[in-house]
């Protein structure tokens, strides 16, 4: 697991995922609250469907 300083949080990433020997890759994202149903993946919109609440954190 990779977690970023908020300090070094940027609006657009580069994921590369291999998959070896494994059934698939998967990313989870950690995202605020706020931007749930607006984030882009490979061009197509990540329905807030896909998302659930962290408690009262703030993020999904």
């Amino acid at each position: 697991m990779l977690v970023p300083p908020m300090e070094q949080f940027l609006t657009h990433f580069t994921v590369n995922a291999v998959s070896r020997g494994f059934m698939g890759a998967a990313v989870y994202l950690i995202i605020p609250n706020s931007i749930v149903g607006t984030l882009i993946m490979n061009g197509v919109a990540v329905t807030s469907s896909n998302y659930s609440a962290i408690g009262s954190s703030g993020y999904s």
